[in-house]
């Protein structure tokens, strides 16, 4: 499930070596929650902080809602990534 995903995510950022380093990493879960996830991505986005100082990471749960295309939206901004539970 998402708690699998989540795991498997943060081992995946402290593996990666070729990432910049940030201080923070906000990850939300999703599931089904078009209705929201933009209005809680640019809240996390518009923290007071150095944009290189922190990412956010968004777990999508398979959701049929129309979340995952919402989600592909913000693929341009550099400390913002997602991933889909398959």
């Amino acid at each position: 499930g998402v708690y699998q995903l989540v795991t498997i995510l943060i081992d995946t950022i402290s593996s990666d070596s070729s990432r910049t380093r940030v201080n923070v990493s906000i990850i939300i879960t999703s599931y089904n929650y078009s209705k929201y996830i933009g209005r809680c991505i640019l809240s996390c986005l518009a923290q007071e902080m150095p944009k290189n100082s922190f990412e956010v990471v968004v777990v999508d749960d398979c959701s049929v809602d129309g979340t995952h295309e919402l989600l592909m939206s913000y693929d341009s901004i550099k400390n913002f990534r997602y991933m889909v539970n398959s």
